[in-house]
């Protein structure tokens, strides 16, 4: 049987938000085996909270990125 997720509540998540500002992307594992224990959760949970924290901030600034050149790209276009 598998076993079912467990939302994070509000103090969870500031909790891992706050160390992910803090962090600079690197993340020990001795730190995250601390987390972990303090909250409850295992280290893999920590870390994929983290990583997918990384990755959407990834895709948010690669699409604004998109939009910014689109943007100017039909500007461009519109001048000629």
């Amino acid at each position: 049987m598998r076993k079912k997720n467990r939302t994070k509540n509000i103090h969870e998540r500031e909790y891992l938000d706050d160390y992910y500002d803090k962090s600079n992307g690197v993340w020990p594992k001795e730190d995250l085996e601390l987390i972990a224990i303090e909250l409850g959760v295992t280290r893999q949970v920590v870390y994929k909270y983290l990583w997918d924290k990384k990755h959407n901030e990834k895709q948010s600034i690669l699409k604004e990125c998109k939009q910014l050149f689109m943007q100017n790209h039909q500007k461009k276009f519109q001048l000629e």
